[in-house]
């Protein structure tokens, strides 16, 4: 188990007792993969039924539309989140909802290089594979790309010329909360 797999295992023991979801910011890393809890097989089973992204939380919520500012997004979807957990549509349609106009690239089933260490532990390959992710993304023309993983944003923002955010703060922001601090920074070093 990784360092916070242990605790999450007896916390996600306690909690599914009770409750009917579970949202992680990567079910693919504890909840999603039932050999990491080892010969809890039936826990691993029922943490997974009950785990979401936020993005389908969010779906299911229901957000009320949003003031998109007619910018478009470049959507990259992370490996973990379209291969591992099947999460799809979810955060393009609330993107859409939110008043944005959505575009995704070419081969956008194609890792940005990032996978967790990969490109720590195979920098030359994941440098291949970011800059023709990035390519991709800048083939769009938008004013910003969106991503839900960490990783990727970072992977992508490091090679982009256009700025990378999380899906969440771009929801945020179309809702009336405050502007993305890599799209207010990007604003300050670009003249009007």
């Amino acid at each position: 188990m990784c360092c916070c797999q242990v605790v999450f295992a007896v916390t996600a023991a306690q909690w599914s007792q009770t409750h009917t979801v579970l949202t992680l910011v990567s079910k693919l890393c504890c909840a999603g993969r039932a050999d990491y809890f080892g010969n809890l097989p039936n826990l691993a089973a029922r943490v997974s039924a009950l785990a979401k992204d936020v993005s389908e939380l969010l779906l299911d919520a229901g957000l009320p539309p949003g003031d998109g500012r007619g910018l478009t997004v470049a959507y990259h979807a992370a490996c973990s989140l379209q291969h591992g957990q099947k999460v799809m549509e979810a955060p393009r349609r609330l993107l859409a909802g939110a008043g944005y106009l959505v575009r995704t690239p070419a081969e956008q089933h194609l890792c940005c290089g990032s996978a967790g260490t990969y490109n720590i532990l195979q920098p030359g390959i994941a440098g291949q594979l970011g800059d023709r992710k990035v390519a991709n993304l800048a083939r769009l023309g938008a004013d910003v790309i969106a991503t839900g993983n960490i990783g990727c944003a970072m992977q992508i923002g490091q090679r982009a010329a256009t700025p990378v955010v999380h899906t969440v703060e771009l929801l945020d922001w179309a809702t009336g909360g405050p502007e993305p601090r890599a799209i207010a920074q990007f604003n300050e070093r670009t003249p009007a």
